[in-house]
């Protein structure tokens, strides 16, 4: 029964080690939140698909000057969906795209445009 028992453990912890949580989904609600999930697409690397889930009206800051939004990465695919909306937070762009980066856009309008 004990060898039993081990053996489960153990493939239940290599089956969790090979299938564990993806930190490529955020949910944004407000400019902070916005922020934490372009930092992560930044820095998660090349060769992935991203989903951006807009919950609130979020009023997005510029990216840093002379920038892209999502930074040098290669090869993503960002996927941005919700109930939420995306407006620039001043005069401006609200996404400056880099070579092999696609944003699918499901859904999402600047709140002006609601009726």
């Amino acid at each position: 029964m004990k060898k039993g028992l081990i053996l489960v453990t153990l493939l239940v912890g290599i089956f969790t080690l090979c299938y564990s949580q993806s930190n490529d989904t955020w949910t944004v609600s407000n400019a902070a939140t916005w922020i934490e999930a372009v930092n992560g697409i930044r820095s998660g690397g090349n060769n992935k698909d991203y989903t951006i889930t807009i919950t609130g009206n979020v009023s997005v800051p510029p990216p840093p000057s002379s920038e892209n939004t999502f930074g040098s990465i290669t090869n993503i695919t960002i996927t941005i969906d919700g109930s939420g909306s995306l407006s620039p937070s001043s005069t401006g762009v609200l996404l400056t795209m880099g070579t092999e980066q696609t944003i699918i856009a499901k859904k999402i309008f600047h709140p002006a445009s609601r009726k």
